[in-house]
């Protein structure tokens, strides 16, 4: 539990991502079987109805912010696939260059490329 005045990080997906919204959408075992999710994935919620339910039970929101704003699909597979056949310099360009998508964090359309919600909020 947390007490009163403390603070907690929280990040889930971010289901206002259009690329997150089609991949809940989609039958587990499929994802699972072509090998784009390896893992069950639960419920999520988009960074407005994440914010209002944390005010819901007593949450000041202090700062939202998304994470990962490249495509991650690709750059999964991709990352697999230089890690056997490249060497590593050219592993560490491919890092840097992935790198530069996150630069979409500062701009409005955030949620919308964001893979994930961040969000620290206090409990009041």
């Amino acid at each position: 539990m947390l007490r009163l005045g403390g603070q907690m990080i929280l990040t889930l997906d971010n289901l206002a991502n259009p690329i997150i919204l089609l991949r809940n959408g989609l039958p587990f075992h499929l994802l699972y079987a072509m090998k784009i999710v390896p893992y069950y994935v639960g419920i999520t919620l988009g960074p407005y109805r994440l914010q209002r339910l944390l005010k819901e039970v007593g949450f000041k929101i202090l700062e939202v912010n998304t994470i990962m704003h490249c495509p991650r699909v690709l750059a999964v597979a991709i990352a697999h696939w230089m890690e056997k056949n490249t060497l590593p310099k050219t592993q560490r360009a491919f890092l840097r260059f992935l790198m530069a998508f996150e630069h979409l964090s500062r701009l409005p359309t955030r949620f919308l490329t964001g893979h994930f919600i961040a969000i620290r909020a206090m409990r009041c």
